[in-house]
């Protein structure tokens, strides 16, 4: 299933359609019809957790064109922790955190085999300097095409797993960038 995402009235960096929970056994695409920047269409926090009995065609949720607000104290803007084969896709997003203190931008922590998280061509961005802006805990991701990462206290915090960074760029403000 696809669906599409358009601006309701202006747009503004606010969240426009709410929190979205992502449930397992579904592939699904959401996006957004404006793609340039300071266009996109707003939601919330996303979370995808699938769990097992699904494969990973079935696991599979690609976000593209989307402004994505982060701005949630100790928790993420998208967090993907599942135990199931699962695949996320952040395309030409923008992830944002509006306020100083704020959790993680994005936490990838998926335990099921073969789950990986694709960022591509997405800005990543902090008013403040808490949090980390990709904390992967476990599993795989890939960071490519042009993604920005910039003004988190972290940009980058590796656990565990393997992370392949592409044509991208990440800059901090303070000592501990990555």
């Amino acid at each position: 299933d696809v669906i599409l995402v358009g601006p309701k009235g202006g747009v503004s960096p606010i969240s426009s359609w709410g929190d979205v929970t992502f449930p397992a056994g579904k592939r699904l695409s959401v996006v957004g019809l404006m793609s340039a920047r300071g266009q996109q269409a707003n939601i919330g926090k996303v979370t995808f957790s699938p769990v097992t009995g699904a494969n990973i065609l079935e696991n599979s949720v690609f976000l593209e064109n989307l402004f994505i607000d982060a701005s949630f104290a100790g928790s993420q803007g998208v967090n993907f922790a599942g135990t199931a084969p699962a695949r996320l896709r952040i395309i030409n997003c923008t992830i944002y955190n509006l306020s100083a203190v704020s959790g993680d931008a994005i936490v990838v922590n998926n335990s099921g085999a073969g789950s990986s998280c694709y960022i591509d061509g997405t800005v990543i961005q902090s008013a403040g300097t808490a949090g980390v802006a990709i904390n992967h805990v476990q599993g795989y991701t890939i960071i490519k095409n042009r993604t920005e990462v910039s003004d988190y206290q972290y940009q980058l915090q590796v656990a565990a797993g393997t992370v392949e960074i592409l044509q991208s760029t990440f800059e901090g403000t303070l000592a501990n960038e990555v």
